[in-house]
């Protein structure tokens, strides 16, 4: 059993293991020192997740811990916390996550854009359902393709004729530090979470993420550094992490972490044990 950053995690939190899992894959270099400011005489360790949940409470106004929270959601929770705070290191921490996306409604008769706007998200959604293929770099690649949709004709306001519109969902420009990736398996509707084998690798290449044929590849390579995989249903389960700390990657299951090789990681591929559910990939 290995000790790494992260590790001193209480017991009796809560159902946190999603914050567990968030926190065990210490990438976020100045998590650990905020939980320590948020905690402050209270006696918790510097990563005991119980301050960053009332935390996550008060801003929110939610009740994360009693019950099967989503580690998603709740990272994006802490992204943005992290985005809006006033001090520059910590914002810094936050727009390191950010992915620039644009959607643009473009007419296909004068090709005018009718509308268009920006925003930034802190993951990327693959939905493992719906994709065709059972690898990620596949669905990157295929990734420009999929997000272009043709919408029922309107009248343009651009030229003024009754044509067809081009829906155009893209990345704007390549993810900040980091990359997460989140491997959307459950279908709500129906309450079924998908357990089909989905490969991912080590390294990632994002350049067809973007539409510019210019892009130097390597500057879109992004290696593999956590992986956050659950086992169980959509409403019940558990959260645990897989961390990579130099050429040796680590299980940190709640306080237990354990060396592992990578293809115990791979294990997370699919099944019932344990299914990737977040990718953490961080930038050559």
């Amino acid at each position: 059993t290995h000790a790494v950053p992260g590790a001193c995690l209480s017991r009796g939190a809560g159902s946190a293991c999603w914050c567990s899992a968030i926190l065990l894959l210490a990438i976020v270099a100045n998590l650990a020192s905020l939980i320590a400011e948020m905690s402050g005489d209270s006696g918790r360790g510097p990563c005991d997740p119980q301050g960053l949940i009332e935390a996550l409470d008060r801003t929110y106004g939610t009740s994360f811990g009693t019950m099967q929270d989503d580690a998603e959601s709740a990272f994006r929770c802490i992204v943005e916390a992290l985005r809006s705070s006033g001090q520059e290191d910590l914002k810094r921490a936050g727009t390191a996550w950010d992915i620039p996306t644009e959607i643009r409604l473009a007419c296909l008769g004068c090709r005018g854009t009718v509308h268009s706007e920006r925003f930034e998200s802190s993951t990327l959604p693959v939905y493992v359902a719906a994709d065709k293929g059972i690898v990620l770099q596949g669905y990157i690649d295929r990734h420009s393709e999929m997000s272009t949709k043709v919408e029922l004709s309107h009248r343009c306001k651009c030229c003024g004729e009754l044509t067809m519109f081009e829906h155009v969902c893209e990345v704007a420009s390549l993810p900040g530090s980091f990359l997460c990736v989140k491997l959307m398996r459950a279908t709500w509707h129906s309450r079924m979470r998908s357990e089909e084998r989905y490969v991912f690798a080590e390294s990632l290449d994002v350049s067809r993420l973007l539409r510019r044929e210019t892009l130097d590849r390597r500057e879109a390579l992004y290696d593999l550094r956590g992986v956050i995989a659950h086992r169980g249903t959509c409403d019940l389960g558990h959260y645990f992490a897989y961390v990579r700390r130099g050429d040796s990657w680590f299980v940190a299951d709640d306080e237990i972490i354990q060396g592992c090789s990578w293809e115990r990681v791979q294990d997370s591929y699919g099944g019932r044990e344990g299914a990737a559910y977040m990718l953490i990939y961080v930038r050559r």
